[in-house]
């Protein structure tokens, strides 16, 4: 049963990237251990994160009717990722984004603008077409343009500050680090710590909220331990990490927010990972607290062997 479900879901995807034109196509399934009772959705787009959530979301409602389990990623356009680790789709994502075409996303923009003014029934407040462009193209396309990876001297992401002290540097430019006791590459363990969500621009006093020093007295000639400031939020004394804030403990489905939260995780992942690199530490430590814990909790599951223990605060980690 199992390989005629998966030839039938080959041919499927096969003639949606075929008829596609560029779009990108995403691919959920659900089944039941028996695979007697499926449940899938195949869904196109210019934006592969909306894609991806479309086509979930229309997967969870064939799931509740036939199967009542989760929905999981079967393919991104020909490619089969069901089964693969995250560092397989990644790639799968990363060579989508240099592949698609700037002018193609631009123009199916365009098609959605000239389709909703077609539908536009109100002739006392009309909407004014180069005002509906230009909020699309602000507010949708200039955010989700840095995803294309564009190459070329206009889509660079620096970060020059990095002494793996104050700052780290990823891809994407800096993610802030506040270092607790005297730092030295030769003690044999590094742990980091993840703080909670936070909803302001200020400053964040975060060894004032979270005082370890009492905690790893006893350890302290022998652990190097830092703050890492998630992406989007600023420390004292730091510039703001790179990236979007987002919570970490976003409420519905544990599939959804694994997704939801990928855009943050990978970003401070590559700052972890950086850190373990250069002060390769025998034991990497990750502690994380509330929306902090869940991102930590996610991290282990996508990116085995980044981590070697991690200590989850505050998680409702059997919530959704």
């Amino acid at each position: 049963k199992l390989i005629e479900k998966e030839k039938f879901f080959k041919e499927k995807v096969l003639t949606k990237v075929t008829e596609g034109e560029g779009r990108v196509v995403v691919f959920y399934f659900s089944c039941k251990n028996n695979y007697d009772d499926w449940g899938y959705s195949i869904n196109t787009g210019s934006d592969l994160l909306n894609t991806h959530d479309a086509s979930y979301r229309r997967c969870m409602v064939n799931a509740k009717k036939y199967t009542q389990q989760d929905c999981f990623l079967y393919s991104i356009d020909d490619v089969v990722v069901w089964g693969k680790d995250a560092a397989f789709v990644e790639k799968v994502e990363n060579e989508i984004y240099e592949s698609m075409d700037p002018s193609f996303v631009l123009a199916e923009a365009a098609k959605a603008e000239d389709e909703f003014l077609s539908t536009w029934s109100d002739e006392v407040n009309p909407i004014p077409k180069n005002t509906l462009s230009r909020l699309l193209q602000q507010k949708n396309l200039l955010e989700r343009m840095k995803k294309l990876r564009l190459k070329g001297d206009d889509w660079k992401y620096e970060c020059t500050k990095e002494d793996f002290v104050k700052y780290v540097a990823i891809e994407e430019g800096c993610i802030g680090i506040l270092k607790l006791g005297k730092i030295d590459k030769t003690k044999k363990k590094l742990v980091i710590f993840l703080h909670g969500d936070r909803k302001n621009d200020s400053d964040y006093n975060i060894k004032k909220e979270y005082p370890f020093s009492s905690i790893i007295k006893d350890q302290k000639e022998n652990i190097n331990f830092f703050y890492l400031a998630r992406p989007g939020h600023k420390f004292n004394g730091r510039t703001r990490s790179t990236g979007k804030e987002t919570s970490g403990e976003q409420k519905g489905n544990w599939n959804a927010i694994y997704k939801k939260s990928w855009d943050q995780i990978k970003l401070s992942a590559r700052a972890i990972k950086k850190l373990k690199e250069h002060y390769q530490p025998d034991e990497l430590i990750l502690i994380g607290s509330s929306g902090g814990a869940h991102l930590t909790a996610i991290t282990l599951g996508r990116i085995p062997g980044l981590i070697d223990k991690a200590i989850l605060v505050g998680c409702s980690c059997t919530s959704g």
